[in-house]
C-alpha cells in the first residue's frame, strides 16, 4: 500500500564535507571555493558508507520510506563530498541521488578573516578582532566577522530556516494525520527521508534552530561526520518557550527566532552521529579566543 506523503514522519541525514586543506590548516575559507585534499577524498568515502548503511536500514526497515530530497552547499568541497555519496549508493543500493545545489546551505561568509587562521588575523588586526569578540559576548546573534561581506547568525538562519521549514511542516501535517492511523502503522512510520550536504558552521546554527546540543561546540562534528535526525515535538505558542527559557543562556535565543521566522517552533533530537574526520577547526581557535 502506497502512503501518502503526510503520512511519512521527515527525517534527515545531514552530513559535513571531507577536509580541505584550509580545514587542515585551521584557516576560515568561508564561502571560497576549496576542493578537497586526499584526506578529505578518503574520509567522503567512509561518509559515504556510513550513508549507504543508513538508507539501507531505513528502507529496508519500512517499504514505504522515500527519498524525498537531497540538497548540497553549491561550494565545491561539499559538491564533491555529495557526488561521493551518491556514486556509492548509487553502486551498492541501486539508487540514484540527484543532489540539487543551493546557496542556502552555503558556509558563513568569514568576512575579512577569510584566508586568515585566528591568529594570524589577531596578530595583524588586534583592535579590530578586540572590538568583534567584545560585540559577540554581548549579542551574538547579530555580531559578524569583521568585513561588510561577512555574516552574522541570524542572517544564516533566516536563510537556511527556509530549507528547515519544509521538513517542520512536514512533521506538523504528519502530525495532524496520526489520528487517522492505526496503532500499528504509528509504530512502524515510514519516513520521508532528506539528505542535505553541508559545512561546520551550517550545521551549528541548524542544530540551535532545532534545539539540539546547544551547549555543545563546533569541534563536536568533524568533517565527514553523518548526523541522523528526527522531529519530536511541536510548539505553536512562542509564550510556550518565554515561560520555560533560561535567560541566562544565549543559546535560548535561537529557537525563539525560528518561531518568529514560522510563527512556530519544532524540535528536533539526533537518533544516531557516525564520526568520521578531525573535528578541530578554525571555529574551534575562534571560540577558544572568544572564551
Amino acid at each position: 500500500m502506497q502512503i501518502e506523503e503526510s503520512h511519512r514522519l521527515p527525517i534527515l541525514i545531514l552530513f559535513r564535507h571531507g577536509q580541505t586543506d584550509y580545514n587542515a590548516q585551521k584557516r576560515f575559507q568561508g564561502q571560497i571555493n576549496c576542493s578537497l585534499n586526499p584526506n578529505g577524498i578518503e574520509q567522503a568515502h567512509k561518509t559515504a558508507e556510513h550513508i549507504t548503511e543508513l538508507l539501507k536500514l531505513l528502507l529496508t526497515k519500512n517499504s514505504n520510506s522515500k527519498i524525498i530530497e537531497c540538497l548540497t552547499s553549491d561550494l565545491q568541497r561539499s559538491k564533491e563530498t555529495s557526488q561521493t555519496v551518491s556514486k556509492l549508493i548509487e553502486k551498492n543500493l541501486n539508487i540514484k541521488l540527484s543532489f540539487i545545489e543551493t546557496v542556502s546551505l552555503r558556509e558563513y561568509h568569514s568576512g575579512e578573516l577569510t584566508n586568515y587562521t585566528i591568529d594570524e588575523y589577531s596578530e595583524k588586526y588586534p583592535k579590530v578582532i578586540e572590538e568583534y569578540f567584545k560585540s559577540y559576548k554581548e549579542d551574538p546573534w547579530n555580531t559578524k566577522f569583521p568585513g561588510k561581506e561577512a555574516e552574522s547568525w541570524h542572517m544564516v538562519s533566516k536563510r537556511i530556516s527556509k530549507n528547515l521549514k519544509k521538513l517542520n511542516d512536514n512533521f506538523i501535517s504528519f502530525e495532524k494525520e496520526q489520528n487517522k492511523l492505526s496503532k500499528k502503522l504509528i509504530e512502524n512510520t515510514s519516513n520521508n527521508i532528506y539528505i542535505w550536504s553541508t559545512h561546520g558552521g551550517i550545521i551549528r546554527n541548524l542544530l540551535h534552530l532545532m534545539s539540539i546540543d546547544q551547549n555543545n561546540e563546533i569541534q563536536s562534528y568533524g568533517n565527514g561526520d553523518v548526523l541522523l535526525l528526527r522531529p519530536v515535538m511541536n510548539y505553536k505558542n512562542i509564550n510556550k518557550f518565554n515561560e520555560n527559557k533560561d535567560t541566562d543562556n544565549p543559546a535560548a535565543i535561537y529557537p525563539l527566532e525560528q518561531a518568529k521566522f514560522h510563527e512556530f517552533y519544532v524540535v528536533w533530537e539526533i537518533l544516531n552521529h557516525l564520526k568520521v574526520g578531525d573535528s578541530v577547526t578554525a571555529l574551534t581557535d575562534l571560540q577558544s579566543h572568544i572564551k
